[in-house]
């Protein structure tokens, strides 16, 4: 029921990727089928006030006007609630679906963003609206990147065209949640959280300013977590590009960097991180947390603890990773138990491939909290 009577099947709007017209919306359920006819094989988009979702035909005919409702229902006016976690909102660009979790140091700074899933369609970066419900966290900007190519593909896979491929910060802005605010312990309204690892990437010159070249000269970057740094100049002493000679990890805040000279003046920088969600490491202390507002899908379970990370396949065997490097391989195991016993009893039909949720609850595996 809604302000304007119940729900029926006629309310039930889906869209799809056009290779001529784009982004097509608000396609009845007898018009999806129609299309299908001239177009098999399709992927339809539809939009609830939960999430996007990727659908094929016989998946659009099954929906019901209950679909069409939030799965949460509203709570009511909150007068004494704690700030919930600062989110990243994509919009614009003639595309749907990006989806991405904001990556917030120690320091209340913007650092990156995890972009967990592309969209598809854009035609146009989308733009992106950093939300801090309480106003307490202000300034940060970000930008998308997307992929340059045909814009028209089937959605539902980040390696196509048209989709959000980066996220460039251009400020970080401050004071944004989950941060320590007034010794109080800012919620971060969700209990899914999950690590990644920060990287310097590149360092991009927002101003080369201009005389640099003098004896004497030093770039600094603080604090550097093992990043070295090198730069280029021009033949009026600008600052042509930033050399990153070693990358640094495990960066938790947002890093200073500057060109100390007797006689160059005005260069400013601006750092770009690599995220690398869900590491393999031993130092948790270089991990940042992120709250997962999105929808992260599980790939696997790693040492008796749940893995995001990417993962990759060798002889039928899922190890962590995008794909093989020097070093122990580790194994990423479908359930709990085999994570922990290193045992697999999970039949090879059953083992759900990258992004999709898994879960175990094996009653035989005695760990307190149902972590089974």
């Amino acid at each position: 029921m809604t302000l304007y009577g119940p729900l029926d099947q006629l309310d039930i709007r889906v869209g799809y990727i056009s290779p001529t017209d784009g982004y097509v919306t608000d396609v009845s359920i007898e018009e999806a089928n129609a299309y299908e006819r001239l177009v098999p094989g399709t992927i339809y988009i539809f939009e609830n006030g939960d999430d996007v979702k990727y659908l094929t035909i016989d998946q659009v005919n099954q929906l019901t006007p209950k679909d069409l409702l939030r799965e949460d229902s509203c709570s009511g006016l909150q007068l004494d609630t704690d700030c919930p976690p600062t989110e990243i909102f994509f919009f614009g660009g003639d595309g749907v679906g990006a989806k991405g979790n904001p990556i917030i140091g120690v320091d209340g700074s913007l650092l990156g963003v995890d972009i967990i899933s592309g969209g598809a369609g854009y035609q146009e970066a989308p733009f992106i609206d950093v939300i801090d419900e309480c106003n307490i966290g202000a300034g940060g900007a970000a930008r998308a990147i997307i992929d340059e190519g045909d814009a028209f593909v089937q959605p539902g896979n980040n390696s196509g065209k048209g989709v959000v491929i980066n996220v460039i910060v251009d400020d970080p802005g401050n004071s944004y949640s989950p941060i320590e605010l007034d010794n109080t312990k800012v919620s971060d309204g969700s209990s899914n959280v999950y690590p990644v690892l920060l990287r310097l990437k590149d360092v991009v010159v927002e101003n080369p300013g201009i005389n640099y070249g003098c004896p004497g000269e030093t770039l600094e970057i603080t604090p550097s977590n093992g990043a070295v740094l090198d730069y280029e100049l021009d033949s009026f002493g600008r600052i042509g590009r930033i050399k990153v000679l070693n990358p640094g990890i495990g960066f938790k805040t947002y890093p200073t960097i500057r060109l100390v000279s007797p006689c160059g003046v005005n260069a400013t920088f601006r750092p770009v991180f690599e995220v690398v969600r869900d590491p393999i490491v031993v130092d948790e202390n270089i991990l940042i947390q992120v709250t997962d507002l999105v929808g992260l899908k599980q790939t696997g379970y790693v040492d008796g603890r749940a893995y995001y990370g990417a993962v990759f396949y060798k002889d039928g065997i899922r190890y962590a990773g995008f794909y093989q490097t020097p070093g122990q391989l580790v194994q990423v195991y479908d359930t709990l138990k085999e994570s922990i016993t290193g045992e697999v009893t999970t039949r090879p039909s059953a083992i759900q491939r990258q992004g999709t949720d898994v879960s175990s609850n094996d009653p035989t595996l005695d760990l307190p909290g149902n972590l089974s």
